[in-house]
């Protein structure tokens, strides 16, 4: 079932929109749903900009983690904020943790997993997505490298 609320819905051009898609019945309203009931990692960035001194900042939302540090290492954002929207589940608090710092670990079972320091505590996510918990080993800080200095945003 699609619920929303009477106000939000755009009339304002419909009749040319209708028209166009050809489908007298058509609605719009200012809303859209994400049906994806797993982490979110949003990864907020200023690119360096090529021939320019206006830079800008830009927000990307990605599936996983790995993605989300794969768009660093190849774009080398001037300046980066990542963080992780949890995943949605009913009777739960949504949370959106900001993450300082991510780091490559195995667990007992000889698993790679990341682990990840942020501003509400330490948390684990496995390759496959997964939240983990346990103890972790053979710990190794990839991102922010050293050598990038990283900057706030807000």
């Amino acid at each position: 079932m699609f619920q929303t609320e009477p106000n939000w819905e755009i009339n304002a051009g419909m009749g040319i929109l209708r028209a166009l898609a050809g489908e007298a019945g058509l609605r719009q309203f200012r809303m859209f749903e994400l049906a994806l009931n797993v982490p979110i990692y949003r990864l907020d960035v200023v690119l360096p900009e090529k021939y320019s001194k206006d830079q800008v900042l830009r927000r990307f939302r990605l599936q996983s983690l790995t993605d989300a540090l794969q768009f660093i290492r190849e774009y080398h954002p001037v300046e980066v904020r990542l963080s992780q929207e949890t995943a949605f589940f009913d009777g739960t608090q949504d949370e959106v943790r900001i993450i300082e710092s991510v780091s490559t670990a195995r667990t007992q079972s000889n698993e790679e997993v990341l682990v990840c320091d942020s501003t509400s505590g330490q948390f684990q996510v496995g390759t496959d997505g997964a939240e983990l918990e346990g103890p972790v080993t053979d710990i190794r800080r990839v991102w922010p490298r050293q050598s990038f200095t990283t900057a706030r945003l807000f």
